[in-house]
This record gives C-alpha cells, structure tokens and sequence, in this order.
C-alpha cells in the first residue's frame, strides 16, 4: 500500500521548481515576437505613468518580468504619490539581479 504523501503531491513542489517570474502561458516561437511584446508592454507603462524618458528600464522590466505581474506592479503603483518612482522600486524587488 502506498503512503499517503505519494498519492498526494506536496502542492509546494511546482512553486520550488519555478526559477523565475517568466510567465509560462505565453509560448514566443521568434525572438521578434518577443521583443515587440516587450515594447508593447513597456510603451503601455511609459504612457500611463508618464515617463517616457524611463522607457529603458521599463523595457527591462517587461524582459524580465511577466506581463501579468508588470500589470500588477502598474495597478498598484497608480494609487500613490510617486507612481514612476513606486512602479520602479517594486519591479526591482522582483527582478533577479
């Protein structure tokens, strides 16, 4: 008879396995079509905060961050004083260095 953790998995085992913050549902076949998804997104946060002077770093973020947690950042930073400023320091904290 099998024990009861192998018939069920430690839920923790697929989070432990993840190495970065990529998002994993989106699948690019060509590096172009990964580069215009990185000025797009980038494009997108250089307008709504209105900092296009900082549009390098926000294309290093959406490189290395998801689009989904970029958005996150985004939202969250839109509700403070320094939203540029906001939006930068939190996608630091997540980007590996």
């Amino acid at each position: 008879m099998d024990s009861i953790s192998s018939l069920f998995p430690n839920v923790n085992d697929n989070h432990n396995q993840l190495q970065n913050n990529v998002n994993d549902n989106v699948t690019y076949t060509d590096k172009k079509q990964r580069a215009a998804s990185v000025r797009r997104t980038a494009s997108v946060v250089a307008d709504k905060l209105g900092e296009p002077q900082n549009i390098n770093f926000f294309m290093k973020a959406a490189w290395a961050l998801s689009e989904a947690r970029i958005m996150n950042n985004l939202e969250q930073s839109l509700t403070k004083k320094k939203p540029g400023a906001y939006f930068v320091t939190l996608c630091k904290l997540e980007m590996p260095e």
